[in-house]
């Protein structure tokens, strides 16, 4: 869509971390109401939120990537970060873990999974099991074996290992059929927008002649 890839690289990096901050954020504020047992057993791991909230702040973020390209020798970033767009960002990802919950919430009703306070375990558990797949990387594919082990041990105790292992799968499932058919979604609706920036950069940077090669 004619966004320069250095802005592109920052704003997906930049996404990422948030969405595993607030994961992180909603996961310290409902599990030790919900699940006392799985905030104590992964309090190292929600000790993490306050970090990573001060560093994806602006004015700690910026500088940092600056830093990172001058050390890759690029350019500094064309735009600066903002603060209030950062936190735009977070109240729609922190709405966005609302409706995770509800997700996982439809799956293990059914399986016994009730009670007034099964909604904030559904949403913490699922915001602690989707961040530290996301701490790991590097290591495996979207998460793939960490979200599932950390996602089923916090179940287990409200439901019998065989549904909470059919949650846990089934949810894999669905999470990554719905990132397929947003991602088919926005295939189709951006083609016309696609093509015209492409045809607008192939005007702007024309091949270069034999002389200037």
């Amino acid at each position: 869509l004619g966004v320069p890839r250095q802005r592109s690289a920052v704003a997906g990096l930049l996404f990422v971390g948030l969405h595993c901050a607030t994961g992180l954020l909603v996961a310290s504020a409902t599990l030790p109401f919900a699940s006392p047992a799985a905030a104590e057993h992964y309090w190292w791991v929600l000790a993490l939120t306050p970090v990573l909230l001060v560093v994806l702040h602006p004015r700690v973020l910026s500088p940092l990537l600056d830093r990172l390209f001058w050390m890759l020798r690029r350019p500094p970033l064309d735009r600066p970060l903002t603060f209030a767009n950062t936190a735009r960002a977070c109240g729609f990802l922190l709405v966005t873990w609302l409706f995770y919950g509800l997700s996982l919430l439809a799956l293990a009703r059914p399986l016994g999974l009730t009670g007034a306070g099964s909604l904030a375990l559904a949403i913490g558990a699922y915001g602690l099991a989707w961040s530290a797949g996301v701490m790991v990387l590097g290591l495996v594919p979207a998460g793939i074996g960490v979200r599932e082990v950390v996602l089923g041990a916090i179940l287990l105790p409200f439901l019998p290992a065989g549904a909470a292992t059919a949650v846990v799968a089934t949810s894999r499932v669905v999470q990554t059929l719905g990132d397929a058919l947003w991602a088919l979604f926005a295939g189709i609706a951006l083609r016309g927008p696609m093509r015209r920036a492409e045809q607008r950069l192939r005007v702007d940077d024309p091949a270069p002649t034999d002389a200037a090669a």
